[in-house]
C-alpha cells in the first residue's frame, strides 16, 4: 500500500495542509501584531487561534476515515463528494470564524458541513463494517 493508493485522499490532505499553513501564518501575525508571543490575551488573536486549533480537532478524523474508506475502494464517487465538501467546509469554517462578527454565516455552514462529512463517513464505516 502507498500514496498511489489514496489519490483523492492524498490530493484533499495536500490542499487541507495548505490551507492550515495559511491558518498558521495568520495565527503568527497575530501574534506579531499583539506582541504577544505566548498566550491568546487579544480578541483578534485568540479568532485566529481558534480557527487554527478548530481545524485540527475535525481534520484529522475525518482524513483518517476517507483513507479508510477510499481504501475499501467501492465508493469513489462519494469520496470525492466528501473530500470537497470538507475543502469547501473548512475554508467557510475559517473564513467565518476571522470576521468580525462573532457568528458569521460561513462559520455555521462550515461547521455544519463538517459535521455532515464526519457523520457520512461514520455512516459508511459502519455499513460496511457491519455489512
Amino acid at each position: 500500500m502507498n500514496a498511489g493508493d489514496f489519490p483523492i485522499t492524498l490530493l484533499t490532505t495536500a490542499i487541507l495542509g495548505l490551507i492550515y499553513s495559511v491558518l498558521c501564518i495568520n495565527v503568527v501575525r497575530q501574534r506579531i501584531k499583539a506582541k504577544i508571543a505566548i498566550g491568546h490575551d487579544n480578541p483578534a488573536l485568540l479568532q485566529h487561534y481558534r480557527a487554527q486549533a478548530n481545524f485540527m480537532e475535525y481534520v484529522p478524523l475525518c482524513l483518517i476515515l476517507l483513507a479508510l474508506l477510499e481504501n475499501v475502494g467501492r465508493y469513489p464517487l462519494f469520496i470525492l463528494i466528501v473530500s470537497v465538501s470538507l475543502i469547501v467546509a473548512r475554508i467557510l469554517h475559517a473564513w467565518g470564524m476571522t470576521r468580525p462578527r462573532e457568528l458569521h454565516w460561513a462559520r455555521r455552514i462550515g461547521a455544519l458541513l463538517t459535521l455532515l462529512v464526519l457523520w457520512a463517513c461514520c455512516v459508511l464505516s459502519l455499513i460496511i463494517f457491519f455489512g
